[in-house]
């Protein structure tokens, strides 16, 4: 079983119903996830509540169809939000009317991601549900998203975009399970250009087709490493476009010395990911690649984030894109 009851590889609707009647939606990724030792869901936000002496409210709405200014072109999302005490360190199932008390106070309150690690796609989870708030319930006071994370992984190898951004990463007391790979890569070798083979790579082929090949595109370009060498590579971004007139592509790995020269003279660069669909984990991955790849290649000029899907994203998909100037491109090579 996953973090909260989930069982590994379980669909995004599943649910698990703990006691005193709180309902907790899963992520639909988490069995994933099963490699790590992780608390149960429940447990951790019975902890963060007693620790903040606060009240977690579970499953808060944030956008539904047709609801507070969301149109019909809408989903419904969730997420689970600690607000100032109503009753201390307790966990309670959504009731609008304390909860909009509890918005009023001016007081910081806290969305919540509780499947207990803290990558890129946690990151997009909390930064879309953070904007979703507080365009739907307007709080009086601060958002300040926390990631709560089982013993020993605080340290993830994306914590500093999450700290860049104002989120916090609370690990739950405990035991931290044995150090072992806990993600990241070395440099990729795909050509999306000229032999496209995984369906993130037919979308970037179709992009790359579809802007007459204009620009230098380079393909998994690493982040998060030191000093631009190949220790501690800890992701890698699908796509890099070096705003130039001249056609050039470069696979995963080549011409790294020659990009990081351009780019350290002020070079525009365009961070390309490519998805099978629009959603938070898609939108993760570029706002954690946006703060690594300045972090790994200093000096460069204006960044631009876009999100190159084979299915588009919901009303609110959409909304948060343009208030993040995310460019969008829908391509039909899946």
């Amino acid at each position: 079983m996953g973090w909260g009851g989930v069982r590994p590889g379980a669909a995004g609707g599943d649910r698990v119903r703990p006691a005193d009647g709180v309902v907790l939606e899963r992520h639909p990724y988490v069995g994933n996830m099963a490699k790590w030792k992780r608390p149960n869901a429940l447990e951790a936000l019975t902890w963060f509540a007693s620790q903040r002496r606060m009240t977690v409210f579970a499953d808060v709405p944030v956008t539904n169809a047709n609801w507070r200014g969301w149109g019909s072109g809408c989903s419904r999302r969730v997420i689970d939000v600690a607000v100032p005490a109503l009753s201390d360190g307790q966990v309670r199932p959504f009731a609008e009317d304390d909860f909009v008390v509890a918005l009023a106070s001016g007081r910081p309150i806290h969305p919540l991601n509780a499947w207990g690690f803290a990558d890129r796609t946690v990151l997009g989870h909390l930064a879309t549900h953070q904007a979703y708030l507080a365009r739907t319930w307007r709080p009086s006071g601060p958002v300040q998203p926390v990631a709560l994370v089982a013993p020993g992984l605080r340290g993830s190898n994306v914590a500093s975009a999450y700290y860049a951004t104002g989120y916090a990463i609370e690990a739950i007391p405990g035991e931290a399970p044995p150090k072992g790979d806990r993600g990241g890569s070395a440099g990729g070798l795909n050509d999306p250009w000229w032999a496209p083979k995984t369906p993130e790579d037919r979308l970037l082929h179709d992009l790359w087709e579809r802007r007459g090949r204009k620009g230098w595109w380079l393909a998994e370009v690493p982040v998060g490493f030191k000093i631009r060498t190949s220790e501690a590579v800890a992701r890698r971004l699908d796509a890099v476009v070096v705003d130039q007139p001249d056609r050039r592509q470069s696979k995963g790995a080549d011409d790294l010395v020659e990009f990081g020269e351009i780019v350290a003279a002020g070079a525009a660069a365009e961070l390309v990911e490519a998805k099978p669909a629009l959603n938070s984990d898609a939108l993760g991955q570029l706002l954690c690649g946006a703060h690594m790849f300045a972090e790994s290649w200093p000096g460069g000029g204006p960044l631009s984030l876009t999100a190159c899907v084979g299915r588009d994203g919901d009303e609110a998909d959409r909304w948060f894109c343009f208030g993040r100037g995310i460019r969008v491109e829908v391509v039909s090579a899946l």
